[in-house]
């Protein structure tokens, strides 16, 4: 399929080339986030939030003032009126504590509430309550990258646990991307987007039509494509970064290929919806040659089709029957610049999910189960060619069953409360991996099966019209992806050929959480605050880490465990320099705690301000007994998050159909060394060790019902920062990494019909 459509994606970035710059020509333009030209420019205030019904937290649709967690809704007029012009800006720019780093594997990483590893496993992403994260390794990480989101109607944004609803993957969070549908985007709708430093084209295009109640179509494809751009500060790839230079090549992790096609259909009781996206984006990676200059970088790629089926069986005026059939087909993999191979693999899901829903007065219950079935193969392709090397994935079968209730009690009109109970079994085949490099005569290995009950109670009190009330319990947790088992695998296959015990598998990550919070609004100000404090404890997170000499019974298991890593070679290193690594769990829990204040001030009809502050600290954590290297080398800070966070911005409507939105991020430096004879060289830490400043701003003109053009900066004073995170799989700053201080400018043009 991918050869099918490669020539027919490079034709199309010809025509928006020359689409984007007639327009530049004709008409002083801009870049646009793809939303109807007729709607509100504002955003919604944080009282009028707090009244949004919301799909992704409950069972049932509730207001965000009664819902579990810390709720964040961006509509599609906030999507159009911000500076967002990849997926990864919006909750970088706008969600309280969360920020975005990278990984030199693959790409950017959503970290929240002090939690950032080096995949994007810890949140869930979904596209109408369909999870979309992949279970090889590396989570959603491919479409935070993506620039084509204009199918969207609003995102919402849950700070918190949600396994009781999604199961496994919402351990600290869940963003669900809500379809745009035919009854209120009918229409055309067309887009054209242009960025001047990574020659970013993109095209995109939208149709909505109506065939009756409870009948209506969407239809959306996007393309887009950018040469990229060159960032000024890099550090030198090696075990321990010593210094930094500048980049000489016009290569850039900007780099950006990015075709999106899906479809919504609502007919009667049958919902259906269906995608296709394919996503290559170059790594945040320079592969420096003896000189210390770059010669190239790697690229991640992420292809998936997904569909899910959705049948409503009404039973009577307050009970109904929902089954649903998700079905997704997934290829990733990286490309290497200076090899003559890529590393690939796929997966494909398929499940039923049932659900039992009854409403009446003041009472809702909700109980169900769903049944479903993983596939995963190293090297192989569903869209594209095979490999004969794996990436972050072995051959295996999972069998996923799962149990759940919710009841929620509507004791008055202000005050309610939800109870619900959850229970997750996991089977694993036999794992086997098969590699030209690591394992070319294949390894057979095995998994223990994995059950998890996740627990939460919640209530809301709205005391009066402006006072609101919030006090959640939630559980978590996450199932170990296939990709942790292969390293694991390798070092067991080396054990058994010597006759010594394997090592444990891992285990299922948790956490509970507890949350509470309070939205205050002033009329006469007018001026709305909301407060949110919580307390997390993590169990079992799974992180890169070393079994020690002193875990093995002897010198010859020691030895024996070493060699079985391909990277290992036994006699080219001193043997104190030996190392036996591989994902696993943690020794000790890990806790948390933090505080999240945001502000909205409506100075008038047509200004208004936003701001959030976000704190986190990690708390009670032994130093002796802690090894996770998100923690810095006293265990008291994060080694990869930014303990404060300030998010402002301001929007503001003004003559002749003007708008701006001016968007304004901090993040504090981060203790990047996590070990207490840290060998990083002073000018290195004092590049990484130093506040992150960026301000954003989006200028916009209604030139007509149906023509907008806007005008887009980011990094708007050029600021360098630190580099874009840490991964905690070293616990330094990415080897590879890049300081991007560029200011970019972007150009558009939005049609609506």
């Amino acid at each position: 399929m991918t050869q099918i459509l490669g020539p027919c994606i490079n034709k199309q970035l010809k025509t928006i080339n020359l689409l984007v710059c007639g327009l530049l020509f004709n008409s002083a333009a801009v870049f646009s986030a793809q939303l109807a030209a007729s709607k509100d420019l504002f955003s919604l205030s944080l009282e009028e939030l707090m009244s949004v019904d919301i799909e992704s937290s409950g069972f049932f649709a509730m207001p965000a003032n009664q819902s579990p967690g810390s709720v964040w809704v961006f509509s599609e007029q906030e999507l159009n009126s911000s500076p967002i012009v990849y997926l990864r800006d919006l909750f970088e720019n706008y969600v309280p504590s969360t920020t975005i780093s990278y990984s030199r594997f693959a790409g950017p990483i959503m970290g929240v509430r002090g939690i950032s590893t080096d995949n994007n496993s810890k949140t869930l992403f979904m596209v109408n309550g369909q999870n979309l994260n992949l279970k090889n390794h590396y989570g959603y990480q491919a479409g935070l990258h993506s620039v084509l989101f204009g199918d969207m109607e609003r995102v919402e944004v849950i700070l918190g646990p949600g396994s009781l609803l999604h199961g496994s993957g919402a351990i600290n969070s869940l963003v669900n991307l809500i379809s745009k549908n035919g009854s209120d985007h009918q229409g055309l709708t067309l887009n054209a987007n242009y960025g001047v430093q990574e020659s970013l084209a993109a095209l995109e295009a939208g149709y909505g039509i109506e065939l009756g109640e409870k009948r209506n179509i969407y239809i959306y494809g996007g393309v887009a494509n950018a040469d990229g751009l060159s960032p000024d500060s890099l550090m030198e790839f090696d075990n321990y970064p010593t210094t930094t230079y500048r980049n000489p090549n016009d290569d850039s992790a900007y780099q950006l290929d990015n075709l999106r096609l899906s479809s919504y259909i609502s007919w009667d009781n049958i919902h259906f919806q269906t995608q296709f996206q394919q996503i290559k984006s170059s790594l945040n990676r320079y592969i420096p040659s003896p000189t210390y200059t770059t010669d190239g970088e790697d690229y991640y790629y992420q292809t998936f089709w997904a569909s899910q089926f959705q049948y409503d069986w009404q039973l009577n005026n307050h009970s109904h029957i929902e089954f649903v059939v998700p079905l997704e087909l997934i290829d990733h993999g990286i490309k290497f610049w200076n090899r003559d191979y890529e590393k690939s693999g796929r997966q494909n899901h398929l499940g039923i999910k049932s659900t039992y829903f009854y409403a009446q007065d003041n009472n809702k219950f909700a109980t169900g189960f769903a049944v479903a079935q993983r596939q995963f193969e190293p090297g192989k392709q569903y869209f594209g060619g095979d490999s004969d090397y794996s990436e972050e994935t072995v051959n295996a079968d999972l069998i996923e069953t799962e149990v759940f209730g919710e009841y929620t009690w509507q004791a008055t009109d202000k005050f309610s409360v939800i109870a619900g109970l959850r229970f997750d079994h996991v089977s694993y085949s036999k794992m086997s991996l098969e590699d030209k490099q690591e394992a070319p005569s294949a390894i057979s290995f095995d998994a223990n099966n994995l059950s998890a009950f996740s627990k939460r109670l919640a209530a809301s009190y709205i005391y009066s019209a402006q006072q609101t009330y919030k006090l959640s319990y939630q559980e978590g947790f996450r199932y170990p992806d296939v990709g942790y088992f292969r390293y694991i695998g390798l070092i067991n296959a080396s054990l058994a050929e010597n006759d010594y015990a394997a090592l444990p598998t891992p285990k299922e990550e948790t956490v509970k959480s507890l949350q509470f919070s309070y939205l205050q609004s002033f009329s006469k100000l007018p001026l709305e605050l909301d407060i949110t404090t919580y307390y997390n404890r993590y169990n079992n997170l799974i992180d890169w880490g070393d079994w020690p000499a002193s875990y093995f019974t002897s010198d010859d298991e020691f030895e024996a465990a070493y060699a079985g890593l391909p990277w290992n070679s036994i006699g080219n290193r001193p043997r104190e320099d030996w190392s036996v690594e591989s994902y696993q769990n943690i020794n000790s829990e890990i806790n948390a705690w933090g505080i999240e204040l945001a502000s909205e001030w409506q100075a008038s009809n047509s200004f208004s301000v936003r701001a959030t502050y976000a704190f986190s600290r990690p708390a009670s954590i032994n130093e002796n007994e802690n090894t996770l290297v998100l923690l810095n080398s006293d265990k008291s800070k994060w080694a990869s998050f930014p303990e404060h966070l300030v998010k402002l911005s301001a929007n503001h409507n003004f003559a002749h159909n003007w708008h701006y939105n001016v968007s304004f991020y901090y993040g504090s430096a981060v203790d990047i060394c996590t070990t207490n004879d840290c060998d990083l060289k002073p000018e290195v830490l004092r590049h990484h060790e130093q506040d992150r400043v960026r301000v954003n701003l989006k200028l916009s003109n209604q030139l007509n019902k149906q023509l907008r053009v806007n005008f887009v900066v980011q990094n708007a004073f050029a600021d360098n920062g630190a580099p874009v995170g840490a991964e905690s799989r070293y616990g330094l700053a990415n080897r590879g990494a890049w300081g991007d201080d560029e200011q970019r400018i972007y150009l558009g043009l939005n049609w609506a019909q």
